[in-house]
């Protein structure tokens, strides 16, 4: 994700678009209201409760400030769950993970959970290729912005930068498109159409070990639209879905964002086999 360097420094002198700043337009980087994360976590965490592990490996790849997973924590402890918690949060804003850390030094204080975590600053998308299949449990909300040049975003750069950030978003792309080709759309115009929450997607269902359980918050779209069918073939191949709950966009769930969402459980299948077909 290095064409964000770029906007980045924008960033730092101030400039903003819409209430938003460059880098987070750039990256999709939204936080997720409360009322989807508990949603999504008192549906998977009955799973856990089923499977009576005594230790559990949990990851968010795209963290943010951790409140995904200290939801899960609080709602995994309040059901009774006892385990041992080993949690790795990974994402590319050292600010997030301040945060995070600060969320999660009370955690275990105020739960009595036997918690350990990880915090790892990176590019998640390269982190994940490290780490398939290595995790009980995977929730998250991963970025939902299209890789394709603004206008907007451009305006605010000289003609020297543009270039430098296109041609480096361009070789992202191609990075991205190579490593998870199942997330890429069934046409692109212009050279431009992958969305990073479809690559997300598939890169979550590749961190879950066999008989994992999936929590992942996704544009509603992800499973009406024609350009995800493939993505959606190749996930439900590998996904028993447990629940899914959809939020309008007049709920107003994320800051200074209209979109309609969606939040899903599921658990990976330990070999993948067709469930169910689904067509826009």
């Amino acid at each position: 994700m290095n064409h964000v360097d770029v906007l980045a420094l924008k960033r730092n002198a101030g400039l903003s678009l819409a209430n938003k700043s460059l880098v987070s337009r750039a990256t999709g980087s939204f936080f997720t209201h409360e009322r989807i994360g508990r949603f999504m976590n008192e549906r998977l965490v009955p799973l856990l409760v089923q499977a009576q592990r005594q230790a559990i490996s949990v990851a968010d790849p795209f963290a943010g400030d951790g409140r995904l997973v200290y939801w899960l924590i609080e709602c995994a402890v309040r059901e009774g769950v006892r385990a041992r918690w080993k949690i790795s949060l990974w994402d590319n804003s050292s600010a997030s993970l301040a945060a995070a850390r600060q969320r999660f030094d009370l955690l275990a204080e105020n739960t009595g959970a036997d918690i350990e975590v990880d915090f790892v600053c990176a590019d998640s998308f390269e982190l994940i290729r490290e780490h398939e299949g290595s995790f009980d449990v995977v929730v998250t909300n991963p970025p939902w912005e299209a890789l394709k040049p603004d206008r907007r975003e451009l305006a605010e750069l000289t003609p020297k930068d543009r270039d430098i950030y296109v041609g480096r978003m361009r070789a992202v792309d191609r990075r991205l498109a190579q490593v998870y080709p199942h997330s890429q759309p069934t046409r692109k115009f212009a050279g431009w159409g992958t969305n990073l929450s479809r690559v997300g997607f598939e890169a979550s269902v590749r961190l879950l070990a066999d008989g994992g359980h999936l929590g992942i918050v996704l544009p509603s779209s992800t499973f009406a639209d024609q350009v995800s069918t493939p993505l959606r073939h190749w996930a439900t191949e590998r996904l028993s879905l447990k629940c899914t709950g959809y939020f309008p966009a007049e709920a107003r769930l994320f800051e200074n964002v209209d979109q309609a969402s969606m939040a899903l459980v599921g658990t990976k299948n330990r070999t993948p086999e067709q469930q169910f077909d689904l067509h826009v």
